[in-house]
């Protein structure tokens, strides 16, 4: 069985690979935007120690917590692709 975490994990590997691309297309977009994706793969960081360890939540509201961790990285890659496809910098 597929723990829920691994989820979080991708989602958080996204983050920064996001905080990567942002860094190396920084003279188009916000400056700022790297530490945001930054701050919110740290965030999912603390998801995953706090639903585990701290709280104590069951296994199906760690797997949604998961998945939409997860959806919102997916959806954060696609935005920022086409922000960067339609910027005419």
């Amino acid at each position: 069985m597929v723990t829920p975490e691994i989820f979080t994990f991708a989602g958080i590997i996204v983050f920064v690979v996001l905080s990567l691309v942002t860094y190396y297309l920084r003279s188009s977009l916000p400056k700022m935007l790297p530490f945001v994706y930054q701050l919110v793969a740290a965030g999912g960081l603390g998801q995953m120690y706090f639903t585990n360890f701290s709280v104590g939540t069951s296994i199906g509201t760690r797997n949604v917590l998961s998945l939409i961790y997860f959806i919102i990285a997916i959806t954060n890659m696609i935005g920022l692709s086409i922000l960067a496809t339609n910027n005419k910098h």
